[in-house]
């Protein structure tokens, strides 16, 4: 049978001596991952807007884990006191993304929404994130027709709301 004081002084040195390995060469592990709950907004570029979100149904939620961000939200407004101009926008993100270089950081999908008029044909919503920024543009497109910006103008109230949900990944 072993000595206990030889076994505790045993486990110290190993302790003191083990070799701590920190992901992506962070300075910490704080720095490499962090989760937590955000608030998404609707933003026009040129004037931003005026909104009454429903604060039960608007938030979300990120992840991120080394220089990627994942996201998932939802934005419920029951009002437009100032409509929103320019390019319409998802507000608010957790982070800001990257300089890629390639001026596209991520992109979020869009599950359902109500309340965002597309032009034309076009029959799908889509976000960009591009680099150095706390926002996502909105695109719109279909088949075979040309990707359209989605403008402020585009958000509407239909049965007294506008809705969208989103998930989507990014680099920060």
């Amino acid at each position: 049978m072993s000595n206990l004081i030889t076994q505790r002084s045993q486990a110290r040195g190993l302790e003191q001596s083990r070799v701590i390995e920190r992901p992506g060469a962070q300075t910490g592990f704080d720095a490499f991952y962090a989760s937590g709950a955000w608030t998404p907004t609707f933003v026009g570029s040129t004037i931003a807007g005026t909104f009454t979100y429903d604060a039960t149904n608007t938030g979300g939620f990120y992840t991120r884990i080394g220089n990627q961000v994942v996201i998932e939200g939802r934005v419920r407004i029951t009002a437009i006191a100032v409509a929103p101009t320019g390019n319409l926008q998802i507000g608010g993100l957790p982070i800001t993304s990257a300089t890629t270089g390639r001026n596209a950081a991520g992109a979020l999908h869009f599950g359902t929404w109500t309340g965002i008029t597309l032009t034309g044909a076009r029959t799908m919503l889509a976000g960009e994130i591009v680099d150095t920024v706390l926002v996502a543009n909105l695109f719109e497109s279909g088949t075979n027709i040309a990707v359209n910006v989605t403008q402020g103008a585009a958000l509407v109230l239909v049965g007294g709301i506008a809705d969208i949900r989103f998930a989507g990944s990014y680099q920060v």
